[in-house]
């Protein structure tokens, strides 16, 4: 899933854990603020995880770091992200 947030403002929702089969992650743009919710551990199928220049805060949940099959994580150009 590509989504990029250009178009307007968006957040990823913690309705999110209800793709299960998602293998790949990309958000980005300025119109992308909140948080990366915790539900994204849910992905037990997710290779590739990448946030780039985007609103998003706050720390990467720990749940992030226990996904079986995640093989690339890129966060990039976002000021006020930690993790």
């Amino acid at each position: 899933m590509d989504l990029d947030g250009g178009s307007g403002p968006f957040q990823i929702p913690n309705s999110i854990e209800s793709c299960q089969m998602l293998m790949a992650l990309k958000f980005g743009g300025p119109g992308l603020s909140g948080t990366i919710p915790r539900e994204i551990g849910r992905l037990q199928q997710l290779r590739s995880f990448s946030i780039f220049q985007s609103k998003i805060y706050g720390t990467i949940p720990s749940e992030v770091t226990n996904l079986p099959h995640l093989k690339s994580l890129a966060i990039q150009s976002n000021q006020n992200l930690q993790g």
